[in-house]
């Protein structure tokens, strides 16, 4: 069996980047040290484009075999950019991460009138911009002496290997059918 997929896909932000409010004002005293980070109402949703192919077929009478190639794009993902305003500056969600999924997979599956299990293993590259929402005010912006508030900083735009990058990934499950008779006297 040859299959294919092509999609085009849309995810809502979470209302917590869109109306989250970090106590941008009034900012209590000892907190000045931090950067407020306030939610966007006008965010946009994350697009994804995906690709998959695969190839399934029976190796023997029990057993069966799946390999898959993917390859997903994914834009438009929420991160945080600061704000210079006045009276002070903020840092807010926005739609200006980017990231992509690629990899294989290969399944094995047998089964007999004892035994049932599944052996996969996924190989896969995740790399972006961002590894989540925050992770640029958590790096750069969240204090205010890491920032020089004269100049508008924009951090670079790297594509690295994500924080849930998963290289070599292997699942083993099974199943073991023992025959339960039970005989009840009373």
């Amino acid at each position: 069996l040859f299959r294919a997929n092509a999609g085009r896909y849309c995810q809502p932000p979470l209302y917590d980047y869109m109306y989250g409010y970090y106590s941008l004002l009034p900012f209590p005293s000892f907190m000045y040290k931090y950067i407020p980070l306030v939610g966007n109402p006008r965010l946009g949703p994350e697009q994804t484009v995906s690709y998959e192919i695969g190839l399934q077929g029976e190796v023997r009478k029990d057993m069966s075999a799946t390999c898959n190639a993917f390859y997903k794009e994914i834009s438009d993902l929420i991160g945080t950019r600061y704000i210079n305003a006045l009276p002070r500056g903020y840092a807010v969600y926005q739609n200006v991460e980017i990231g992509n999924v690629k990899g294989l997979e290969s399944i094995l599956e047998f089964a007999n009138h004892v035994f049932k299990g599944r052996i996969s293993y996924t190989l896969s590259w995740a790399k972006g911009t961002s590894s989540y929402a925050s992770e640029v005010y958590q790096r750069y912006y969240k204090y205010l002496d890491t920032l020089d508030l004269d100049t508008n900083f924009v951090p670079p735009a790297v594509e690295y290997d994500l924080d849930f990058d998963q290289r070599s990934r292997i699942f083993v499950q099974g199943t073991l059918m023992l025959p339960l008779e039970f005989n009840i006297t009373v």
